[in-house]
């Protein structure tokens, strides 16, 4: 027997999508958000395709990873204060900085020396260009004798 989907009035879904997009930079979970509401996070992805919120859904998650950043630094000097076990401090921020990672990899990401070397490698590319572009122009120049100021082919 098929499970019937619910269905879902458009002021619903836009409640819910409000939800999400306000609830999301404080660092709640969209599956934990949608499951609060009774929906399941790939059908709220639906809706946010649907409804053309791609680029405001990217970027709530990317104030999410921020988010996580400040939780990092929270952490921290509660472990510099005593506050916390180090080693479960230790623990939560490496896990915080493996998530943020990936959900903000321009930011957080751990690649920065990628365009660094790309850049390197096509200034290599261009000067070894110009280097042959040089040898070629001094080979296709005339060679004159300077004693005699006359062509190669010319001298005897």
């Amino acid at each position: 027997m098929e499970k019937k989907r619910r269905t879902y009035t458009e002021e619903q879904k836009r409640k819910i999508l409000k939800e999400v997009m306000d609830k999301l930079p404080e660092g709640e979970s969209l599956r934990g958000i949608a499951q609060k509401r009774g929906v399941s996070d790939g059908r709220v992805h639906e809706w946010i395709k649907s409804l053309g919120l791609w680029e405001d859904y990217a970027h709530v998650r990317e104030l999410r990873a921020h988010t996580f950043f400040e939780r990092i630094n929270d952490i921290a000097f509660l472990a510099l204060a005593n506050k916390v076990d180090p080693n479960a401090a230790r623990v939560a921020i490496d896990a915080l900085k493996w998530t943020i990672s990936r959900m903000n990899p321009k930011s957080y990401g751990e690649r920065t020396n990628i365009d660094v070397n790309i850049k390197a490698q096509m200034e290599y590319v261009e000067f070894v260009k110009k280097l042959s572009n040089e040898k070629r122009n001094v080979e296709e120049a005339k060679v004159i004798d300077v004693d005699t100021k006359e062509e190669p082919d010319q001298i005897e």
